[in-house]
């Protein structure tokens, strides 16, 4: 984080100019005289001059809990910049403050505060998948007139997170955060089992998903040490995982078996992509992984063995988890074994693709004071103060310019990790996002969690099957959606 002085900046301008003002008056002064003058005559009395109104004062709510930023620690250090906000903003009449709601009760909150005519001004961090929620009824705020009519300068965001927030209505956030994903490895159980660690370069010859799951294989032992490419292996007795990607979006996954679509849903919203076999083909990957070649667990393993430790990776027996950044917390800091981070293989199709998150702020379009939210989010928004609420989120900050802030921050957490891979998997996220919004999101949302769910319970020879299943129900959905348009 930035180190902050005792005053702020304004503070500090003030006092330059009271002290530059007050050495011009010294300078410019005559010199004392060696005699007393005469008095002068009273000059008569002028009226005071008018002083000039105050501004306004304007009050920004700020809702919190459609993502991350609820933590204690994290609200401690959004309350600490949104001070500093509104020193910076007190001249304008303008101040901010947060309303932090717990992320299950996010929606019911801000539908009821828009249903009363007194939506927060402001919803911040938001992401894509945040914003897909309440896409459909309007109900932010497209920020692109306001671009304009500031020519707000958006050169310094990284390419992609400025195409994540850019939509059909408009401009709907400026960059903020980006949560790039890669592979996490744990270098005690590569060095355990004699393996070459993995390439942190992407694109690098040779590292293909036939590489993956070789070196998932070799890592994936039984109770007695056999690993699962071994004669003697005992897939009922399983002590350790070569792979885990359980917490990343299987739509998104598709993308690295050649599928279009990151979300299965056409550009137009129309039509199921389910049908697509490329959904089929990385849907049945992943029942072998767990049945076949052992090298995932199953979701009952997962539930014994990942359970205490919070995530699969922390649990100390995986090998490799592909996860985004937001997983780097203190734990990981504190994690009891030597881990690195490397770059996603090459798909079958030759597609390398490294689902990204991203966060941003929305307005609300329905908000009474938009202008002061605008100066509110073009605070939080400027360099310097955008990468310390990145770096609150776990995240990388959105701005160019941010990098060697966050290189500081980064090496000093996490000295022996390879940040280069955090910065160069950005550009290989998946733009349109897995999280863009589709008509009835929730439904076919469940629709999709249902068949991954039957993909991973028993072995399968056939998930192309159940690709299909989900085709006919996301149509069907997307069908009644559109019926209530017409």
């Amino acid at each position: 984080m930035l180190l902050r002085t005792d005053c702020s900046r304004r503070e500090f301008l003030r006092i330059c100019a009271v002290g530059a003002g007050a050495a011009l008056l010294a300078a410019c002064a005559p010199k004392a005289p060696t005699t007393a003058p005469a008095a002068p005559a009273e000059a008569p009395k002028q009226p005071a001059a008018a002083q000039p109104a105050p501004a306004k004062a304007q009050k920004v709510v700020i809702f919190v809990g459609f993502g991350t930023g609820t933590s204690e620690s994290q609200i401690k250090e959004e309350t600490d910049l949104v001070n500093e906000l509104n020193e910076d903003l007190a001249p304008d009449g303008i101040s901010a403050e947060l309303l932090v709601t717990p992320h299950e009760e996010h929606l019911a909150k801000f539908s009821a505060m828009l249903a009363a005519g007194a939506p927060p001004d402001i919803v911040m961090p938001i992401g894509i998948g945040g914003v897909a929620e309440l896409y459909d009824t309007d109900a932010w705020m497209d920020l692109q007139p306001l671009v304009d009519r500031d020519n707000y300068d958006m050169s310094d965001f990284y390419g992609p997170t400025v195409t994540l927030h850019t939509y059909a209505k408009g401009t709907l956030g400026l960059p903020l955060a980006v949560y790039p994903s890669f592979i996490y490895y744990n270098k005690d159980l590569f060095e355990a089992g004699g393996v070459d660690e993995i390439p942190h370069k992407f694109g690098e010859a040779g590292w293909d998903f036939d590489k993956l799951e070789e070196i998932s294989r070799k890592l994936t032992l039984d109770s007695n040490g056999v690993s699962s490419d071994k004669a003697g292996f005992d897939p009922m007795d399983m002590r350790q995982w070569g792979y885990d990607e359980s917490w990343m979006d299987f739509a998104g996954l598709a993308r690295q078996f050649g599928a279009t679509s990151a979300t299965g849903v056409s550009d137009d919203y129309k039509t199921s992509l389910w049908d697509d076999p490329a959904y089929a083909l990385r849907a049945q990957w992943v029942n072998d992984a767990i049945w076949k070649k052992y090298m995932m667990a199953s979701p009952e393993n997962a539930t014994e063995a990942f359970a205490l430790a919070g995530n699969p990776f922390l649990s100390g027996v995986v090998g490799m988890w592909h996860v985004h950044t937001w997983m780097m917390g203190e734990s990981f800091a504190q994690a009891p074994f030597k881990w690195d981070i490397g770059a996603v293989p090459r798909g079958p199709t030759g597609v390398i693709s490294a689902q990204v998150d991203a966060d941003t702020f929305v307005m609300a379009a329905a908000g009474k004071q938009q202008d002061a939210a605008w100066e509110v989010a073009k605070w939080s928004c400027a360099p310097g103060n955008l990468e310390r609420f990145a770096m609150t989120w776990g995240s990388v900050p959105a701005r160019l310019s941010g990098t060697s802030i966050f290189e500081k921050s980064f090496k000093e957490k996490f000295p022996e990790v390879d940040m280069q891979v955090v910065l160069d998997a950005i550009d290989y996220g998946d733009v349109p996002n897995h999280e863009g919004w589709k008509p009835q999101p929730a439904k076919v949302g469940d629709a999709v969690g249902a068949a991954i769910d039957t993909v991973k319970l028993q072995q399968n020879d056939n998930c192309a099957a159940i690709m299909l299943d989900l085709d006919k129900t996301v149509q069907g959905l997307l069908d009644e959606y559109w019926k209530g348009k017409s």
